[in-house]
């Protein structure tokens, strides 16, 4: 990763392919896409180009992208960007404001999201998956999915969803499903180490 926070290296991505943990893994840097495209050559069957976009009012991920898309534009600019390069509107941590997400206006723009993440393995509060009331507001042709939001490599397959074939851009929604059953995932909460690797990732980069 090259975001300020990131620490998965190429190597130990490398290594979780050779030992089977994942069978695909989306790379989304804050802000960045250099490293997910380097990453997506190497494998295109193993890595999803993707994004994590800070928007005026939350954090958008961009998954199947082919440029990047710049930061502090409004969430509808955002989503745009991300549409016209064919790429799938993935939201992330919704309701973690904490951690940028978008929280209710969510519902705003609910009929251009694709997947939406119920279950984030470093949210600390309630998660969408603990608020069924929720999930019947989402009106919208969205699917549902979960993220283990990995920032170290002990974290990769801790959070995944089990899908039938692999992911495209043509098939993601229709892989994930709206119809959410807890037998399609795995979800695990991010050990106390996992939720300090953002600190020493930056750490580390800082005195590198």
């Amino acid at each position: 990763m090259i975001s300020h926070d990131g620490g998965i290296t190429e190597s130990e991505y490398e290594h979780v392919v050779e030992k089977g943990v994942l069978d695909q893994i989306a790379i989304t840097d804050h802000n960045k896409i250099e490293f997910a495209l380097h990453m997506n050559k190497v494998s295109p069957q193993m890595f999803i180009v993707g994004e994590e976009i800070m928007t005026k009012d939350g954090e958008i991920i961009g998954l199947f992208l082919e440029k990047h898309i710049p930061p502090d534009l409004s969430i509808i600019d955002t989503i745009r960007k991300i549409k016209e390069q064919g790429g799938i509107v993935y939201i992330p941590h919704p309701f973690d404001m904490r951690r940028s997400g978008v929280g209710d206006k969510l519902f705003q723009f609910i009929d251009q999201i694709d997947v939406i993440e119920v279950f984030n393995a470093r949210t600390l509060t309630r998660s969408i998956i603990d608020l069924p009331h929720e999930l019947e507001l989402l009106d919208g042709d969205v699917s549902y999915t979960v993220g283990s939001d990995s920032h170290g490599i002990t974290e990769l397959g801790t959070t995944y969803s089990s899908v039938e074939n692999r992911l495209t851009a043509e098939n993601i929604k229709g892989q994930l499903s709206r119809s959410f059953d807890k037998r399609e995932y795995r979800l695990s909460r991010t050990s106390f180490r996992g939720f300090l690797n953002p600190t020493i990732n930056r750490l580390k980069k800082i005195f590198k």
